[in-house]
């Protein structure tokens, strides 16, 4: 099913959104797993004691706390471009052949990554190990469901995400092209049950429900910006100015209420689902790219799926060096160390799996 009034799309901007949301990520979770918390800093040193200076950057930190909503930021640019997609070429089985081609590949190679950190890990730094940490091949049903997007094991704790992004590129050609406004009403009576069970947390409590009740909602709202473009996305374009005020005093506003709700709350990721709308109109609108951007767009699916391994191995070489004598660390200046170490080894494994499937997928369109 192809729409003669389908959106010309500059993917090049959208490519760019994607690195800015898996550098965000690799930032969250760098500052997480190294820098000590607050509260565990201040175990040590008293917070009475703690400097102005202290006490502003541990404010600050605040800002990196973000990975989960930027993870919808995600699903709400998939939503977008499987619209694209489907609406170009709505053929169901060449739709599930360019998405195996397009993720499965990257996907193994991030796992066999994973599990290799895992052993250097072991092997180097063996107190870095919790007892309950595993590897993603440890066992035959723990490799079986790592091959189903059912993330089992150590070191893949981002693939949470990749098990609701292929539950939705599962159903929606179907929806897509056979009754996408039942696809919208039930997205949207699913997620208003999740808000009546729990307002302040996840409804769900497995992949499943988590998928009905917390997150398809952002893939339909995706689809839903796309089908509408673009009579949605002008409403949401600002002078550039504007729009950088908007950004910064959402982020603002994010902060202050996740730290207020807690980690697991439905407000932040609603906001920033308002946030994404208004980033991807105007960030299309304004035609905002860079060089750093579209290198941080090719890679990002390989810097999100390989992170968190990467993350290891850099304490691992910390620990090695003498810099950090344990997991976490007071130092404020070894954790952003991690982010450019994990994005630059992202850039061989994009070289061996992720850059092929692209050039594969250019020669069979």
């Amino acid at each position: 099913m192809k729409n003669s009034s389908q959106p010309k799309i500059n993917f090049t901007v959208l490519d760019g959104l994607r690195g800015i949301a898996a550098t965000y990520v690799v930032i969250n979770h760098s500052r997480g797993f190294i820098q000590q918390g607050g509260a565990e800093f201040a175990a040590i040193v008293p917070m009475e004691q703690w400097s102005l200076l202290t006490k502003i950057y541990y404010a600050a930190l605040q800002f990196t706390s973000l990975g989960k909503e930027f993870v919808v930021f995600f699903f709400v640019l998939s939503g977008f471009s499987i619209a694209h997609s489907l609406s170009k070429n709505g053929n169901v089985l060449p739709f599930y052949k360019r998405r195996i081609i397009r993720l499965y590949p990257p996907f193994i190679l991030a796992l066999g990554y994973a599990a290799f950190s895992f052993w250097i890990v072991s092997i180097l730094a063996p107190h870095l190990v919790g007892a309950a940490e595993y590897s993603v091949f440890s066992n035959a049903t723990v490799t079986f469901k790592n091959l189903l997007y059912i993330p089992t094991g150590s070191f893949i704790n981002q693939f949470w995400s990749l098990s609701h992004e292929v539950i939705f590129y599962i159903i929606i050609p179907f929806f897509f092209l056979y009754n996408l406004k039942l696809y919208f009403i039930l997205s949207l009576l699913f997620y208003l049950g999740g808000w009546v069970y729990k307002w302040n947390g996840m409804a769900g409590d497995n992949i499943i429900s988590m998928f009905l009740f917390d997150y398809n909602v952002f893939f339909a709202i995706g689809i839903y910006i796309y089908k509408q473009y673009p009579a949605i996305l002008t409403k949401f374009i600002f002078s550039r100015l504007v729009f950088f005020s908007v950004c910064i005093l959402m982020l603002i506003l994010s902060v202050v209420l996740k730290y207020k709700l807690g980690d697991d709350n439905r407000v932040t990721l609603f906001l920033f689902c308002i946030l994404s709308l208004i980033m991807l109109a105007n960030f299309l609108h304004w035609n905002i790219t860079n060089r750093l951007f579209q290198f941080l767009g090719n890679l990002s699916y390989t810097i999100y799926i390989t992170h968190i391994a990467s993350i290891y191995l850099f304490i691992v070489l910390m620990n090695k060096i003498g810099l950090m004598d344990a997991r976490t660390t007071s130092n404020g200046f070894i954790w952003p160390g991690a982010v450019v170490f994990s994005i630059l080894l992202s850039i061989p494994l994009y070289l061996i799996a992720e850059k092929p499937t692209r050039n594969l997928l250019k020669k069979l369109r």
